[in-house]
């Protein structure tokens, strides 16, 4: 007698057989492309809007440049991706906004990314958890503030989702945005998206895209790194002050002010180079009294802010893991005495020799009729680096008068011309580090003197994968030309 499993009336079907056309067959091969962590990796890069270079995506997942091509194949077949060649170059995008809005709330469900592996992982992450783009509207803290203050002001009206009300179209016709007359084709006026850091919903749809393109256009916000994050400027703090009353804590989420407490930072420096220590810097400050510096070399790793309020209140802060950033800067910014800078988390002192300041100092008389005549200040003012754990002292930097008036620090943008000359402890540093964190930040020129080996490099061109144009080096006693607007020959003799 035959067996049930022998039976042909009792045959087991393919799978193929058994479920043809069937309806979750789209839904799981949608769910493939994205159960993997390359082209997870990819997927949210592209949420900055921007198209990016097959070989910039390799270069950020740490993969070969074939690899990479088969898992873009594999996202552009099924329709997340859109692509475009121009020459050798392969570029890709998010296909569309619907595209965009399914990563990102996948991201969000997905829950909190793993904890940062370093300084400045954590750095990132904390920039991008302030203030980025989620494909072409504002998210992170930033996001969610400019959509509750939307909201309180009766400019939005959430109920299945966000809509704009009478009040809202009038206040974004103030800003020169028609939502009523501008052709936005299906999109609709206004939708929520779920933000994966804050786990709340931000402004998105045409308005959200419109804020956000006005919001960039009009130096409200700049971008800061290679990455999606954004730093509100002075000017977007005062406009969202005046037109949402947003305030620092609001965008910041830390306290307005902490005038009339006592205050300690403490930073350690979590990696020095050979030959240095770590550096703990102490500030305590009085009501209205001085304030105490101490540097405390060969510390161990921490990175805390404690403020206090009183005898019988005590509020601790821990930057860790959560904004290390802060706590460095803070510490840079009221250390008295010597100068310091910070180099990828480590802080280092700066202490040049007499030979290094003579050096900085033939390059600064040859470019001073140019500074004067292009209205300018040469000097060794602070840099910041938004978003990284970089506060750089330059050997000598370019930037316009009036910027430099009362600023603290100025961003490498902001310069006409960076020059850093090398000393024994430092020249990997400006050889290497440096020269990629000033292109990432967009400062124009960059010269490198580099006294241990007797030459001249200049930059130019800055990307976010590095200076695109290099001339050099040039051995010492070779004429080297600084272009527009400086349009200076350098007599390098004298630097040996």
């Amino acid at each position: 007698m035959m067996g049930a499993m022998d039976s042909p009336g009792l045959a087991r079907p393919s799978p193929s057989a058994r479920r043809p056309g069937h309806a979750g067959s789209g839904l799981a091969r949608l769910a493939g492309l994205l159960a993997d962590d390359t082209r997870a990796l990819f997927c949210l890069a592209l949420l900055d809007g921007r198209a990016w270079t097959a070989g910039e995506l390799a270069r950020l997942a740490h993969v070969a440049p074939s690899t990479a091509g088969e898992h873009l194949d594999k996202l552009v077949a099924g329709g997340l991706l859109a692509q475009e060649r121009q020459g050798r170059h392969r570029y890709v995008r998010l296909a569309d906004p619907s595209s965009a809005r399914l990563v990102e709330e996948l991201a969000a469900h997905a829950g909190p990314p793993p904890a940062a592996r370093s300084l400045r992982e954590a750095s990132a992450n904390t920039a991008m958890a302030r203030a980025r783009t989620c494909y072409d509207h504002l998210a992170g803290r930033l996001g969610v503030a400019v959509t509750d203050a939307l909201l309180e002001r009766g400019l939005l009206r959430q109920e299945a989702g966000f809509a704009v009300t009478g009040a809202g179209l009038r206040w974004f016709g103030g800003l020169g945005i028609d939502l009523e007359a501008r052709p936005y084709g299906r999109r609709p006026r206004a939708r929520s998206c779920l933000d994966w850091t804050e786990r709340r919903h931000h402004l998105a749809g045409a308005a959200g895209a419109a804020l956000c393109r006005h919001a960039l256009e009009a130096g409200w916000c700049e971008r800061i790194g290679t990455r999606r994050a954004l730093r509100v400027t002075a000017a977007g703090r005062h406009a969202l002050r005046e037109l949402l009353g947003l305030t620092g804590a609001d965008l910041d989420g830390e306290p307005a002010g902490t005038s009339g407490t006592a205050e300690t930072a403490e930073v350690t420096a979590r990696g020095p180079p050979p030959g240095r220590s770590p550096v703990r810097a102490t500030r305590a400050l009085g009501s209205g009294g001085p304030s105490r510096i101490a540097v405390d070399p060969g510390m161990s790793s921490c990175c805390t802010h404690t403020v206090r309020g009183g005898p019988m209140s005590a509020q601790s802060h821990s930057y860790a893991a959560a904004d290390p950033e802060t706590a460095l800067k803070y510490a840079i910014q009221h250390i008295r005495g010597d100068r310091v800078q910070i180099v990828e988390g480590v802080i280092e002192p700066v202490s040049p020799s007499w030979d290094h300041e003579a050096a900085a100092d033939v390059v600064r008389e040859q470019i001073g009729p140019a500074v004067r005549r292009l209205g300018c200040v040469a000097g060794s003012g602070n840099l910041d680096l938004p978003g990284s754990s970089n506060w750089y002292v330059p050997d000598l930097a370019v930037v316009p008068r009036d910027l430099a008036k009362g600023a603290g620090a100025l961003l490498p943008d902001q310069t006409l011309l960076v020059v850093e000359v090398t000393s024994e402890s430092n020249a990997d540093t400006d050889r290497t580090a440096k020269r990629r964190r000033y292109a990432e930040y967009g400062a124009p020129l960059y010269l490198l003197v580099d006294r241990q080996e007797r030459a001249c490099t200049l930059f130019a061109e800055p990307g976010e994968l590095g200076y695109t144009r290099v001339e050099g080096p040039h051995p010492f006693g070779t004429p080297v030309r600084l272009p527009e607007p400086f349009a200076v020959e350098l007599d390098t003799s004298a630097l040996g």
